[in-house]
């Protein structure tokens, strides 16, 4: 008997949609659109692009067309917790979220979620049953197999009880921010394989509980719990993560518009239109910011004149170096220098 295809379907913004029939028998990927016939691992794994070349020829517009699926591909293969909503919370990388408290709970037949007000996140792991409570006058309901995060600074409460309801759940101090350019994207409600992430659960509660504590270690275990929930939504799309690397790369080199449109195969319009969405700035802006950035840390941190800062920052003009730079610090060069060099 035949194996019968899985069918994805993906419509490329701005380029003819294209099908792509995954057979389960041959593990092979076949583009009916460009008559492809390539390995699934090939997709799987990097270095994609060099893999796919070396099976083929293919036009660079194809290249970058196969590399987005693989990302696709590549997160359907490894990941091992969903999401369930687009509810996010964006917190600030510095200082990084810092565990507090954490500890296995198992409610009694008759217990209710404690009414509370709190100053920290709760991220909750559900093992078994469910757990209701009212967060900011919303019911929530936290099913088994399901994880959550509790925001701060919102009235907890519960109108019903949570019998046998049992999880593991962390304590975790940080900070709102509204920084689209540096922030730490989590989803707040997702879904989890108990069995793969049972084992650090417990070892980062273990952790917790020992004498003496070694903060350390704590911290950096919590630090991969969180960084498995921030992989999931990998914070950005695939075309906005890989133009802000390529921005940040080539920041000292001219990057136009028409640059952006060779390198990716859409137009400028529509990735800035992209990257306003996810980062809140266009692509000149972002360019602007990672030169401006770099000329800052430059100027404190060496002894280097202004006009070769200048100029390794991608500034050709030194007056429009001067312009900008005073613009975005409210300070120009010198002044820059002179007040963080000393202060830091």
């Amino acid at each position: 008997m035949s194996a019968q295809p899985l069918r994805l379907n993906f419509q490329l913004p701005q380029k003819p949609a294209l099908r792509f029939d995954l057979l389960r028998s041959k593990r092979t990927i076949f583009c009916t659109s460009h008559f492809l016939s390539l390995p699934l691992y090939s997709f799987l794994f990097p270095p994609l692009c060099y893999t796919v070349s070396r099976i083929l020829p293919l036009t660079s517009v194809c290249r970058f067309y196969i590399s987005e699926l693989a990302g696709c591909l590549r997160n359907l293969s490894l990941r091992r917790i969903s999401l369930m909503n687009t509810d996010y919370i964006s917190l600030n990388p510095a200082p990084m979220p810092y565990l507090t408290d954490c500890d296995y709970k198992k409610f009694e037949p008759n217990e209710y979620h404690i009414s509370r007000i709190v100053d920290f996140f709760v991220l909750i792991f559900m093992l078994r049953g469910s757990l209701h409570f009212i967060e900011d006058d919303v019911s929530v309901s936290v099913q088994e197999g399901e994880w959550y995060i509790q925001r701060k600074n919102l009235l907890q409460s519960a109108d019903r009880s949570s019998p046998g309801a049992e999880y593991y759940y962390f304590h975790f101090k940080a900070d709102y921010t509204q920084d689209l350019l540096h922030r730490i994207k989590l989803p707040i409600r997702g879904t989890f394989s108990a069995p793969l992430l049972l084992p650090s659960l417990k070892k980062l509660c273990n952790l917790f509980h020992q004498a003496p504590q070694n903060p350390f270690d704590i911290q950096s275990e919590f630090l991969r719990l969180s960084n498995t929930l921030y992989e999931q939504e990998s914070a950005y799309t695939f075309l906005t993560s890989s133009v802000m690397h390529f921005l940040t790369e080539h920041a000292s080199e001219s990057v136009t518009a028409q640059t952006l449109t060779e390198q990716f195969h859409y137009s400028a319009a529509y990735i800035n239109r992209r990257l306003k969405a996810e980062i809140g700035v266009t692509a000149h802006t972002y360019l602007t910011i990672t030169r401006l950035q770099k000329a800052s840390r430059l100027l404190v941190l060496t002894e280097r004149p202004i006009q070769e800062i200048a100029q390794d920052c991608g500034y050709s003009d030194s007056s429009l170096f001067y312009k900008a730079f005073t613009q975005y610090n409210g300070q120009n060069p010198s002044q820059y220098r002179k007040e963080h060099r000393f202060r830091n």
